[in-house]
Parts: C-alpha cells; sequence; structure tokens
C-alpha cells in the first residue's frame, strides 16, 4: 500500500492521492477534458455525497468507467465502485451531470456522485461495502458529517439508489455511522499506546508498532489529528536506540 508523509495531502486538485482506500485498489481514469458534454468542468465545492446505482446488469465497474468517457449524454458522476476496484472519473473540485436537477440544482453542482455498480459479475454486497469505505473517506476529507449522504432520489425524486432504497436508506446510514465509529475506535487505541510510550520507555516497543499501524490507517482515512504525537514518538524512539546502542 502506498504510504504518504504525515500532512501530505490526500487530494489534490480534486485528484485522490492513493492506490488503495481501505485496502481496495484505487483507479484514476478521469473522462477527457475534451468531451465537454459529460465533464462540464464547472467549479464545485462539495456540499453533498449523493449515492446512486449504476442501473446496468450487464456492465461491471470498468464498463460503466469506460461508458461515461465517451458518452454523448449528459450525464457523469466522480467515482464508480465495484467489488474488486474504485475508480475516480471526474476531480471532487469540479461538478457533475449525476442528479437530474437542473444546470444549477444543488446536486448537479454541490454533490460528489458516487455509482455503484450492479453488474451480474461482481459480488454487490462487496460493491456496497466498498462504496462506504469511500464515503468515510470523503467525510473525512471534506469534514462533512452524515447527514450530507444522499439518495439520488433526493434530488429529484428518481428512485435511486433502487438496491440501497429496497433495502432501506436508514440501514445503508447506520452502515456507515458504524464504519466511521469502528475506524475512530481503532485510531484511538493507537494514539493511547503512543502516549504511554512517551512516559515509559519499556513500551517503546509496542509505539513502534503503533507508529507503523497509524501511519497505514492514515493513509487509509486522513487521520492526521490522531497522528500529533508521532514526531515525538519516532524522536524517543531514537534516542533510546542511540542510549542503548540498538537501532529501533
Amino acid at each position: 500500500m502506498t504510504q504518504r508523509r504525515v500532512g501530505e495531502n490526500m487530494i489534490k486538485d480534486g485528484i485522490i492521492q492513493e492506490s488503495f482506500i481501505n485496502n481496495i485498489p484505487f483507479v484514476v481514469h478521469l473522462i477527457p477534458k475534451s468531451n465537454t458534454t459529460s465533464r462540464p468542468s464547472f467549479p464545485m465545492t462539495p456540499k453533498y455525497i449523493i449515492i446512486h446505482n449504476t442501473g446496468n446488469s450487464n456492465g461491471n465497474a470498468l464498463d460503466n468507467s469506460k461508458w461515461v468517457d465517451y458518452t454523448d449524454k449528459y450525464i457523469s458522476w466522480h467515482f464508480t465502485v465495484g467489488d474488486k476496484i474504485i475508480l475516480q472519473e471526474l476531480p471532487t473540485i469540479e461538478n457533475s451531470w449525476n442528479a437530474g436537477d437542473g444546470k444549477n440544482g444543488e446536486g448537479n453542482r454541490n454533490g460528489i456522485a458516487i455509482e455503484i455498480s450492479e453488474g451480474i459479475s461482481e459480488d454487490y454486497t462487496k460493491c456496497e461495502e466498498n462504496a462506504i469505505a469511500l464515503i468515510v473517506y470523503l467525510l473525512k476529507e471534506y469534514n462533512l458529517s452524515i447527514d450530507a449522504v444522499k439518495p439520488h432520489q433526493f434530488f429529484n425524486g428518481k428512485y435511486c439508489p433502487h438496491i440501497i432504497l429496497d433495502n432501506g436508506w436508514d440501514n445503508f446510514i447506520e452502515r456507515i455511522e458504524q464504519s466511521m465509529k469502528s475506524q475512530n475506535e481503532t485510531l484511538d487505541k493507537y494514539k493511547e499506546i503512543l502516549i504511554e510510550s512517551l512516559e515509559y520507555p519499556y513500551e517503546m516497543i509496542n509505539a513502534i508498532d503503533a507508529i507503523s499501524e497509524m501511519a497505514r490507517l492514515q493513509s487509509d482515512l486522513g487521520a492526521l489529528e490522531q497522528l500529533k504525537y508521532l514526531p515525538q514518538a519516532i524522536e524517543k524512539a531514537y534516542t533510546l536506540g542511540v542510549e542503548h546502542g540498538k537501532k529501533l
């Protein structure tokens, strides 16, 4: 998994700077700028994360990603999520034609649109799980509340995402909240280990493990705040190594 230095941006110019999101392969596969029909390129500051099902049982995530590259329809979105991959179609600082609420509609002009694949060749349950990982990632990066997550239906009444709506939108939201809670609890656990290691030198070996794990989680979740103790821990580890003639 690609690791970033602490403080390095997760998203640059609207493009996620990662090879994996929560261990899911991530690929940037942008709609060409020349396709001004599906890539309008109006600037956007995200206020919503808008959830769709593709409505295409014959195509997988990559098929849908390729289709939107060259369509002559006023249709587009930011991310396509499959059971084995997440693809980015547009920068998150550009709008998309996803919500069906008009040129200046709230959804079309202010929402990060996620299409969840439902191809028969894919494990749909896994597609939803991967979408939840992406949603959590984006909520943290843009400091948005769970209330920012909306179904396509919210903006123009269309029954979409139809599979998620069939199973209950509130259930989907609860799964997102549970994922966020679980990840935060894990980060808090490793933060406590680092704090303890600064007070008790014999705990330093645990701190080294914690540093490694927190760096991985930071890469996945953008939890920079949770890493504020990292520089102190590294410095102390180095000092102890010099004092005891060991390389930690």
